[in-house]
C-alpha cells in the first residue's frame, strides 16, 4: 500500500518547498521578473540577470566587518551594451525594490549570445484522468493560498499528476 499524504496540507508543503529555495535564487527570480521595467525594452533584450553575489563589506581600514553587500551580475550581449548599462547603473539601482538591498551591479560580457533568446516557458501538462470535481477541488485549494501565479500553476499541474498517479495505483 502506498503512502498518501493528507490533501489538506498542501499549504504546509508549499511553505516547506519555498523555504528551501536559497535567498539569492529568490532575488534573481524577482529581479528577472521586473528587469524590463528597470532597464527598458531595448536593454532588456540585450541583457540577462545571471546571479546575486555577496561581497564582504569593508571598514575604513580595509578590514572585513562581517556584513555582506549584495551585487547583481548581469550578462550582456556585447561591449557597447556593457558600457551603456554601466553608465546608467545608479539609475537602475534606484528602480530596484529597496527591500532587496542590492548595493551594486556588475555587467559582464557573455560569449554565448544564444542565451539571450527569449523562449516562452510552456509547462508540460500531464495527461489527466481526473474528474472535473477533483480538478476543481485542487484548483480551489491552490488558488486560496497566496503565491505567485506561476508557482500556483506549477503546483496545480504537480497535484494533478500526483492525484492521477494515485488513481492509477488503486486496484480496479
Amino acid at each position: 500500500m502506498s503512502y498518501k499524504p493528507p490533501f489538506n496540507h498542501i499549504k504546509t508543503f508549499i511553505r516547506m518547498v519555498e523555504s528551501r529555495i536559497p535567498l539569492n535564487v529568490k532575488i534573481v527570480a524577482e529581479v528577472r521578473g521586473i528587469w524590463l521595467e528597470v532597464v527598458g525594452e531595448s536593454m532588456a533584450k540585450r541583457s540577462k540577470v545571471a546571479k546575486c553575489e555577496y561581497l564582504p563589506k569593508k571598514d575604513e581600514n580595509g578590514n572585513d566587518t562581517g556584513v555582506f553587500n549584495r551585487r547583481l551580475v548581469v550578462l550582456v550581449s556585447d561591449n557597447a551594451t556593457q558600457s551603456a548599462m554601466a553608465t546608467y547603473a545608479s539609475e537602475y539601482l534606484e528602480r530596484l525594490p529597496k527591500r532587496l538591498k542590492i548595493h551594486s551591479l556588475r555587467f559582464q560580457y557573455s560569449k554565448y549570445p544564444l542565451s539571450f533568446r527569449e523562449e516562452a516557458y510552456v509547462p508540460q501538462k500531464p495527461t489527466l484522468n481526473l474528474t472535473s470535481f477533483e480538478k476543481n477541488t485542487i484548483r480551489k485549494k491552490v488558488e486560496s493560498m497566496s503565491m505567485s501565479p506561476e508557482l500556483s500553476e506549477q503546483m496545480i499541474h504537480y497535484l494533478y499528476s500526483w492525484k492521477n498517479i494515485q488513481n492509477k495505483e488503486r486496484p480496479q
